[in-house]
């Protein structure tokens, strides 16, 4: 009888290991933000193949930041980034990002990719591909996005950007 007793508990316990318990509030939290921070980076890829200035305003955090070695390792201000996206400066025909991994800390995701970007800026067409990190934060509501860091991993077409 003992013996049975502790066979059916291995089968129990086996049994109970496979079942998956149902996810927290947390965890669907989590995931819901995990999927908005993937909306705003598609509107954002998609606010720079349109030259559409002012959904890069409303993604754009005021304080918004960027460096990189795409910049020269100068720290690029909101301005100046909308600046260089404008139509007449800049005229993007492709951005696709691979190896994308978005992780969420409360209100703020850190997403990380590989970018592949065609694009003519000042008058020189270039294929370049980056690895990148975007910071985005949640206030009042909606993601912003606060940093954004860039690391030239090859130039296929066009100018190499400065070191």
């Amino acid at each position: 009888m003992r013996a049975l007793v502790v066979i059916g508990a291995f089968s129990v316990l086996a049994s109970l290991s496979s079942v998956r318990p149902a996810p927290t509030q947390q965890t669907a939290d989590t995931n819901r933000a995990r999927q908005e921070i993937e909306r705003m980076e598609s509107e954002r890829r998609e606010a720079l193949l349109h030259h559409d200035t002012r959904a890069l305003e409303r993604l754009l955090a005021p304080e918004f930041t960027q460096i990189g070695n795409l910049t020269g390792e100068r720290v690029i201000t909101r301005a100046e980034a909308l600046a260089s996206n404008d139509s007449g400066t800049r005229r993007v025909q492709s951005w696709d990002a691979s190896d994308v991994n978005i992780r969420m800390y409360g209100i703020v995701g850190l997403v990380t990719g590989l970018a592949d970007v065609t694009d003519t800026l000042r008058g020189e067409a270039r294929h370049i591909r980056f690895r990148y990190t975007h910071i985005w934060v949640k206030r009042n509501g909606r993601w912003q996005l606060v940093h954004r860091h860039t690391n030239r991993v090859a130039t296929l077409q066009g100018p190499i950007p400065p070191d």
